[in-house]
């Protein structure tokens, strides 16, 4: 059976040059998202700014230490966080709580860009994936969805 490499493993496995980043080359920006949810929160990484891999499944209350980590053991340049728009387009209860987060990101890390991007139907889009692990999927979801734009 195969053993499971976690994209900490898979990170290192690669060679570390080709992670070295430029100040000028704005592709190659390692980035964390963020799907957040009232109970649980989703994160996935893309070390080498276009490689999205799954990271984590946290409770809401471990949210900001998970992410303290994620920035020390990937060197996050950019945070892409989740807005769950109602389907009428508007902002709701949940997209109240992620903005006051961002505020709060902002002012901790100020070094690091937080980007807010609609992500409305993300985790119901990785459902049929795999129901056990949907938080980190839909993080997935929202930052090739983020890559895709840019």
């Amino acid at each position: 059976m195969a053993k499971k490499i976690s994209p900490k493993a898979l990170l290192d496995l690669n060679v570390r040059n080709e992670h070295q980043k430029s100040p000028s080359d704005s592709s190659k920006k390692s980035m964390l998202a963020i799907d957040y949810g009232e109970k649980y929160c989703g994160l996935a990484i893309a070390p080498d700014g276009h490689t999205v891999l799954p990271a984590a499944v946290v409770q809401r209350d471990r949210l900001e230490a998970a992410i303290d980590s994620m920035i020390k053991d990937y060197s996050i340049e950019v945070m892409v966080i989740g807005l769950p728009f109602s389907s009428d387009g508007s902002q709701n209860h949940v997209c109240e709580q992620i903005n006051k987060i961002a505020k709060h990101l902002t002012q901790k890390y100020r070094k690091i860009k937080i980007e807010l991007v609609n992500e409305r139907f993300s985790s119901q889009a990785v459902l049929s994936r795999d129901k056990a692990r949907i938080d980190d999927l839909a993080a997935m979801q929202i930052l090739e969805f983020y890559l895709a734009q840019k």
